[in-house]
């Protein structure tokens, strides 16, 4: 197992996961784009039918080999950080993220690190040129499922607690 295995497989497994779901969704995902209000209209909606499969194709070879796709996919986060800063600074905290389907929430700050820490990852993965090995990709989707369970679950208990005020 390698550090730098692991930091390329992190984001190139949520950015084959994020490219999935948006394509579950190929006429849902371009209005959220357009939603942004980041291009104008048409450039939006071209972007929301291309990113899904740049997202999977970059993930993809990022397992494979790190350059360059390390430096697209620190390119993508990059560009969701503008995304999502812009919109909260107008305001828009509203808009869904457009990231996972069903475990999308509201744009928050927490939605900006995360991207920070996916381009960082990413730019360590570019650093280090190291090979991926299936124990790295198999060491990265358990922290994922880690987290993914765990942020879940803490968001199912304050449900839970916020219900049981409401009754008592």
């Amino acid at each position: 197992m390698s550090f730098g295995g692991v930091s390329a497989s992190i984001p190139a497994l949520l950015l084959v996961a994020a490219g999935a779901f948006k394509l579950r969704r190929p006429y849902t995902f371009p209005s959220q784009v357009v939603a942004y209000d980041i291009l104008p209209r048409q450039p939006s909606r071209a972007v929301g039918y291309v990113l899904p499969p740049l997202e999977i194709v970059t993930g993809v070879l990022l397992v494979f080999r790190t350059d360059p796709w390390s430096l697209i996919a620190a390119g993508l986060f990059i560009a969701f950080v503008f995304a999502l800063l812009t919109n909260l600074y107008r305001g828009n905290r509203e808009l869904s993220c457009a990231c996972f389907g069903p475990l999308e929430g509201h744009i928050s700050g927490a939605h900006v690190l995360g991207n920070l820490s996916l381009a960082s990852l990413s730019l360590v993965a570019w650093s280090s040129h190291s090979v991926t090995t299936v124990t790295d990709v198999t060491t990265a989707a358990t922290l994922l499922l880690t987290v993914l369970i765990t942020t879940r679950g803490v968001a199912s208990l304050r449900a839970s607690s916020e219900l049981m005020e409401g009754v008592s």
